[in-house]
């Protein structure tokens, strides 16, 4: 008698049918590119209480071929650390490929927060105010969210003519 088992038919038909499918699923997989998004502007609006609203210019850049359903979007804008202005929304158009969508939203803070930054930045006068966007867009049922950011400085001389 031999001593070693030799695989069954069945056992080797199932390895290759999994080789098979991994291999595959491996061919499905595209290198999309992570979207794009921009700060194009923050609008003060008019405030009531302690909430100062603002409107927050975005645009979104898609790198890829296949346009992208956008679920929905939530952002946050700190400015020298602290976060100013936040807001969520489920209103953003479908970003073609290879192309771009502005979308303006409506967004909320404290005025206590903006009170803060004002104070710090009368306290330590600079150059220039950094700021980061970042932003979460939740591209569809199946797909994990995107996690975008994008972060700069706007030079105070540029702004006052000095």
């Amino acid at each position: 008698m031999n001593a070693t088992k030799t695989p069954s038919l069945r056992s080797m038909v199932t390895a290759i049918l999994c080789l098979v499918v991994l291999t595959g699923c491996t061919g499905l997989q595209r290198s999309h590119q992570v979207p794009e998004v921009y700060l194009t502007k923050l609008t003060p609006m008019a405030s009531s209480g302690l909430e100062q609203r603002f409107l927050v210019g975005l645009r979104i850049v898609n790198p890829n071929r296949g346009a992208i359903d956008i679920a929905g979007l939530s952002y946050g804008v700190t400015v020298q650390g602290q976060k100013l202005v936040s807001g969520v929304s489920s209103n953003i158009p479908r970003v073609p490929g290879y192309g771009e969508t502005e979308v303006t939203l409506e967004a909320a803070t404290n005025l206590l927060g903006a009170a803060r930054l004002l104070s710090e930045l009368l306290s330590q006068p600079a150059d220039a105010i950094n700021y980061e966007l970042e932003a979460r867009l939740d591209v569809g049922r199946f797909a994990l969210p995107v996690t975008v950011k994008e972060a700069g400085a706007i030079k105070l001389g540029a702004i006052s003519g000095n």
